[in-house]
């Protein structure tokens, strides 16, 4: 029970910055379950969604999750912004890209560049998922979101699918081993249900087995993998 009640005004900026604090420091469902038990204490709000949608894209690989929290964040607050360029950017199929990409060309006219070049590669006939993938990320944790966003999109053929999967798969686990060098350096425990990252990538992996149930490798990873999340 605490002491004393938290102000929205006074503690949301330092929620938010304890909250990337974690994050940075591989503590990421920590970082999480903060802005969680701050929004149950005093309620919905814009940044809160906003800063959970960054966790989930920036640290986590997670295009989906992230774009319900940034639709969420604008919903709350129609004149956000970032949320909506961020809601744009991690739209799961062409239909919510369009919406978002009108919002963010009437609150943010200088970041209108951005959306037209993806429209203008839709009006030429380039499918959507294609327009995701076909930007630069340097970041392995948006290059796993756009893979996600992509695959949701559009049905792709089994080889494709497969490879994408694979490579999503990968990208978060190298994800999880950051995360676990990071705190074995700190001297921390790293407990299973913390390992978001590596929890994701089990479920990639699970759609890679349907796909392909007689790669050896595949099952291989499954098994180290359960080791580390039981």
């Amino acid at each position: 029970m605490r002491l004393t009640k938290r102000s929205l005004a006074n503690d949301l900026t330092d929620t938010i910055d304890m909250s990337n604090h974690n994050a940075d420091h591989a503590r990421v469902k920590l970082a999480i379950d903060r802005l969680k038990d701050f929004e149950m204490e005093l309620g919905e709000n814009p940044r809160i969604y906003y800063a959970e949608g960054l966790l989930w894209s920036l640290s986590l690989g997670q295009g989906i999750k992230a774009f319900q929290c940034f639709a969420k964040a604008l919903e709350l607050d129609p004149s956000y912004e970032n949320a909506a360029v961020n809601a744009a950017m991690y739209a799961p199929n062409e239909e919510e890209f369009r919406i978002y990409g009108d919002i963010v060309s009437r609150l943010s006219p200088d970041r209108k560049i951005y959306i037209h070049k993806k429209i203008n590669a839709l009006s030429q006939g380039i499918p959507y998922w294609k327009v995701i993938l076909s930007e630069y990320e340097e970041k392995k944790s948006i290059i796993s979101a756009k893979i996600e966003l992509a695959l949701a999109s559009a049905k792709l053929d089994s080889e494709q699918e497969l490879n994408y999967r694979r490579n999503r798969f990968e990208i978060l686990r190298s994800i999880d081993l950051e995360n676990q060098r990071m705190r074995e350096s700190k001297g921390e425990a790293f407990p299973s249900d913390e390992r978001l990252a590596l929890q994701e990538a089990l479920l990639e992996l699970e759609k890679a087995i349907v796909l392909d149930p007689y790669d050896a490798t595949f099952w291989n990873y499954k098994a180290e993998w359960c080791k580390r999340t039981t």
